[in-house]
């Protein structure tokens, strides 16, 4: 179990649904509130639900909580009317 207060930084909330992107990392979107457009994006590991990183993305790219980890180390990400395929570094 991970509560958000105890993981995430700055009082940021679980957003959307949490997904295993590989066997080590969950990705998961974050926020301040749960009902907000934007958030932000986190990798956590798989085993004790710590948080490892922020996913960064190009600047102008539209981060929302709509995602599909895939397994493979990849997750598709969708924004109005484009679906992406994404990876980490």
């Amino acid at each position: 179990m991970a509560k958000a207060a105890v993981v995430l930084p700055d009082e940021h909330v679980f957003m959307g649904q949490p997904g295993f992107l590989d066997e080590g990392r969950v990705l998961a979107a974050v926020g301040e509130d749960p009902w907000e457009e934007g958030c932000r994006h986190v990798l956590l590991g798989a085993s004790d639900l710590h948080l490892r990183a922020e996913v960064t993305y190009p600047p102008g790219t539209g981060v929302t909580a709509r995602t599909l980890p895939l397994g493979d180390g990849t997750w598709l990400t969708f924004d109005d009317d484009t679906v992406r395929r994404r990876r980490t570094g």
